[in-house]
């Protein structure tokens, strides 16, 4: 029972995210283009100083992670403390196929700890579309800046998925 508990949440958390046809809009990649991100600005939510978005990892030549698990795009909620400049892993579910497509092969419903998003990194970029979309009085779209590298973090679930089965 334990187990269906955190089963029966990611589904739920899915629906919102990932069941519907997401309108994916290209953030950046790496400067290899070994990840190309986008998001669903559908998905942008804000509470005060916490912002929440849809995000997709796409790994056009694939990607294998630590634990084994070898998969070609992911789809993540990650949230965005504005005041901050921080960020927090949440669900995310990996696909065998490219932008969201194909299999589920692995899902996880663990949030991360606040992590700080260095300057001119991939999460600054995503964090200031996700904080600067949801202010319905600016009247410019926000800037998005180029990805030129990502900045290594251990907490990153490219690192190591977790298996679907445990």
């Amino acid at each position: 029972m334990r187990r269906l508990i955190p089963a029966l949440a990611m589904t739920l958390a899915c629906v919102a995210g990932c069941a519907r046809t997401p309108a994916w809009k290209l953030l950046g990649a790496t400067y290899d283009q070994s990840i190309v991100f986008y998001y669903d600005p559908s998905t942008i939510r804000r509470e005060r100083d916490i912002a929440s978005i849809w995000e997709l990892a796409d790994y056009p030549s694939g990607h294998t992670a630590k634990s084994g698990v070898s998969f070609r795009s992911k789809k993540e909620q990650t949230r965005y403390d504005c005041k901050a400049a921080a960020f927090s892993l949440g669900t995310a579910v990996y696909f065998d196929g490219n932008m969201g497509s194909g299999n589920v092969i692995s899902s996880d419903t663990t949030s991360t700890e606040w992590i700080p998003a260095p300057p001119d990194s991939v999460w600054a970029g995503k964090m200031e579309i996700a904080c600067q979309l949801e202010h319905r009085s600016v009247k410019r779209p926000a800037p998005v800046t180029p990805v030129g590298t990502i900045v290594s973090n251990t907490a990153t679930p490219e690192s190591a998925p977790p298996n679907a089965s445990g």
